[in-house]
């Protein structure tokens, strides 16, 4: 009787310890993306492989496998080592700060209930909607809950299904198309109770295949100079489709000199909201601002029958 259960144990050791290191070929391969695209995809994930390296550690400690706890624990540290930089606390925002709020929303094309998505959008109230999406569905929702009344400025692009909203003026506003034809954003100027800001709404094309991956970086690149020739505070916003751990993301972001909003407050995840455990593991959806602005509060929204969850970031402008 003490064979078989020695047996079984040394299976399932190994085969824990064969798991353990196939997650840390995905997590060294994350790291890899300059090389190929698709190692550049496993980058994403880190999110995944921390709980299940998590529950490895945990599994051989209680086995008393201290070896294999270490070495399990070790490919956990380097996953997490790209993620610990958001958790550092950023300087407090200016006492006197009047804070202004945006929401990033993806609101699906096929959401079964859009009503909620407009339910929530009342509920938080913010100054500034940012929405991809924006298909047929969700406009009757936006019409019937008389979203232009109390956000009369509004801009919206309808070939590629995005659009604005904002409760200050628009002063101007104009869509960009990426030259590849796969992206496109708005720009849109708001003058807001602390200034003009530059407002860019993106739904970037996601890295799919090799082909799309470039195109996706090339629109990035156009963004960033975007960015880069804004004289006002400048946030992009929207479904970038990339995670702060990949190439394209750390491209654009030292290219363009914006910081993430995420910076101090943690990692915060928002699709897949519908998950089978409606549990979001990649942070794809973004808002990126410039360095003077000040962040005084980001979070992630609840579930509004999209498979992306809000985005609510309140900031102010620098004076």
């Amino acid at each position: 009787m003490l064979f078989p259960l020695k047996l079984a144990g040394f299976v399932f050791k190994s085969l824990l310890a064969t798991l353990a290191l196939f997650i840390a070929a995905l997590v060294v391969g994350g790291f890899l993306g300059e090389h190929d695209w698709r190692l550049d995809l496993l980058s994403h994930f880190r999110i995944v492989y921390m709980i299940a390296l998590m529950a490895i550690v945990a599994l051989f400690l209680l086995m008393r496998s201290w070896v294999f706890a270490t070495l399990a624990a070790t490919a956990l540290l380097i996953n997490i080592a790209p993620m610990l930089p958001y958790y550092w606390p950023e300087p407090p925002p200016p006492e006197d700060a009047r804070p202004i709020t945006l929401m990033q929303t993806n609101v699906w094309y096929r959401n079964p209930d859009c009503d909620r998505a407009v339910r929530y959008i009342r509920e938080v109230n913010p100054d500034i909607i940012a929405v991809q999406e924006y298909d047929t569905p969700c406009r009757k929702a936006f019409r019937d809950g008389d979203i232009a009344r109390e956000w009369p400025h509004a801009h919206t692009l309808d070939a590629t299904w995005l659009a604005v909203f904002s409760k200050h003026p628009i002063v101007q506003a104009e869509n960009q198309f990426s030259r590849n034809g796969h992206g496109s954003a708005i720009i849109a100027r708001i003058l807001t109770p602390q200034g003009p800001l530059t407002v860019i709404t993106v739904h970037a094309t996601r890295p799919k295949s090799r082909a799309y991956d470039q195109y996706q970086n090339e629109h990035m690149d156009e963004l960033a100079d975007i960015v880069q020739k804004q004289t006002v505070p400048a946030v992009v916003i929207g479904d970038l489709n990339t995670t702060p751990w990949s190439r394209t993301y750390t491209r654009f972001m030292t290219q363009s000199g914006l910081k993430d909003t995420q910076q101090g407050t943690g990692i915060q995840p928002s699709w897949p909201s519908l998950f089978p455990l409606n549990l979001p593991m990649l942070p794809i959806d973004h808002v990126l601002a410039s360095p003077g602005i000040h962040v005084h509060h980001r979070e992630i929204g609840p579930d509004v029958g999209s498979d992306h969850r809000p985005v609510v970031v309140r900031l102010s402008l620098p004076k």
